[in-house]
Order: C-alpha cells, then sequence, then structure tokens
C-alpha cells in the first residue's frame, strides 16, 4: 500500500500530485485520496480546531464502531471524525480529476442515508479534484 507521506514527499504542487496519481490503481488512488483527506481534516485550521480524532474507517475504535452502528461491510464512510464536543461525523471521499463535473446525487446516496442516520452533526465532504 502506498503511504501518503512517501507520496507527497515526490509532489511540489498539486499539479504533481494529479499527474503522479494518474498511473495507479482505482484501489490505490481511493486509499490515497482517503489519506489525503484524513490529513486534510487534522491539518487545515479551520477543520483542525473542530475535530479532535478522525478515523479511516479501517482504523474506528470497535468501541466506536459500535456506538455509532458502522455497517461491518463498505457502504461508503471512508472517514469518521470526533468534533471536540463529542459528536461524530462521517465523510465519504471522492476524489475527481476532472473537476468541471459535480457529483451525482447516485454517487452518494448510499452514503448521505448512512451518514444521516448513523452519525450526527456536520457531515463534512474533502473536496473533489480541486486543490483541498
Amino acid at each position: 500500500m502506498i503511504r501518503l507521506a512517501q507520496f507527497v514527499r515526490q509532489c511540489k504542487s498539486w499539479a504533481d500530485f494529479q499527474q503522479s496519481y494518474l498511473p495507479l490503481s482505482n484501489k490505490e488512488k481511493g486509499d490515497l485520496f482517503e489519506e489525503l483527506a484524513k490529513a486534510w481534516l487534522l491539518l487545515e485550521p479551520e477543520h483542525a480546531s473542530k475535530f479532535k480524532l478522525v478515523w479511516l474507517l479501517r482504523e474506528v475504535p470497535p468501541s466506536v464502531a459500535k456506538r455509532l452502528r458502522l455497517p461491518s461491510t463498505d457502504q461508503g464512510v471512508d472517514l469518521v471524525a470526533e468534533t471536540r464536543e463529542g459528536e461524530f461525523s462521517a465523510a465519504q471521499c471522492k476524489y475527481r480529476q476532472e473537476t468541471d463535473r459535480s457529483l451525482a446525487f447516485r454517487e452518494v446516496s448510499t452514503f448521505a442515508s448512512l451518514a444521516f442516520t448513523v452519525c450526527s452533526g456536520q457531515n463534512d465532504l474533502p473536496p473533489s479534484g480541486g486543490q483541498p
């Protein structure tokens, strides 16, 4: 698995990141973009001030997963974040190379249904394709 830190070291700009991303498999692209979204939520000042913890789905502690009734299969939740007030938010990460097309509802409908019935609070979707 490609780690974000290794990947980012070779990139000097968002354009470099996008170019380096091209040869990766769809699975690698998805995994890497999820890591980038997690880092963005933890490091970008506005989000970092709101969230005390952010987990990739596979990192969510069992006690939190049980409390939130997270499904054991992939149904679109890629990240779970805990606010400083103890509320939870879910995020689905969607990277798009083509930045001129919005996501269709069908691309996020399963996630939206799950997120609004499982997690409370704000559901932040990381940017797709554009510079974070």
